[in-house]
């Protein structure tokens, strides 16, 4: 049978969507003695283990003096992730030593996925994303490409389905010099896109930044046929 505490309810917003890499490590480093506030892409180890339902992380964290009480970029407490998520036995526990909750336990949960506050939350993730996507890009005219990365990191975490963000962070690793970070990038914004020539083009770019030049041209012949008209493109065969 199913656990019911981590039923997972099947409607998502765009803060729900989070990586396995640069938060999962935050939470070992706090486990290693860190601090457990510690950011990483705008998130605490507190905040992904809630959404992730880790619960006995969650313990250790609250032992370890995380901050139960730190909203994220979306507003939300880690009490309310825990909920909207459906795991009840984390809202459990954070229900004690979460500030500002005069409902009963179980009006907590009906409260953070009731409609008002779903239709709330979704509206307050679109303005975040919206900010987070011009400071990226204005880190990028200022040609701050090592913050321009970060903003489009953090926008990639409330929405990985851009294509564009994935593009323009690979452009962003190319104007820096990082061959492999720019083909990682390019790779997934393929995955993403297949149909786009700016995907190929930008793979292109990264194995030409590696001096793997047979398989550039290959990038750059699909980037092409892709889009016929692209005078750049074009130009990169002449």
């Amino acid at each position: 049978m199913a656990d019911e505490s981590k039923t997972q309810p099947s409607t998502t917003t765009p803060s729900t969507s989070l990586p396995n890499s640069a938060t999962e490590t935050n939470i070992k480093q706090s486990q290693a003695g860190a601090d457990p506030n510690g950011i990483s892409l705008e998130l605490t180890p507190l905040r992904y283990a809630t959404h992730r339902g880790e619960s006995e992380i969650i313990k250790y964290l609250l032992e370890a003096g995380a901050d139960p009480n730190r909203a994220d970029w979306n507003g939300e407490k880690p009490i309310e992730i825990s909920a909207f998520q459906g795991h009840l036995q984390d809202v459990k526990t954070l229900f004690p030593v979460t500030s500002s909750i005069t409902a009963c336990l179980g009006g907590v949960v009906r409260h953070v996925c009731s409609r008002k506050a779903f239709q709330k939350r979704k509206r307050k993730a679109k303005e975040v994303l919206l900010e987070t996507k011009l400071k990226a890009e204005d880190s990028f005219r200022n040609k701050e490409y090592d913050m321009a990365v970060y903003w489009y990191a953090v926008a990639g975490l409330m929405d990985d389905q851009d294509a564009t963000l994935l593009s323009k962070r690979s452009e962003c690793w190319t104007l820096m010099g990082k061959a492999g970070s720019t083909l990682a990038d390019a790779k997934r914004c393929i995955t993403l896109r297949s149909d786009r020539s700016e995907a190929y083009y930008r793979k292109g770019v990264a194995l030409n930044l590696g001096k793997e030049y047979a398989e550039a041209a290959d990038a750059f012949l699909k980037a092409l046929k892709l889009d016929p008209n692209n005078i750049e493109l074009r130009n990169v065969f002449q």
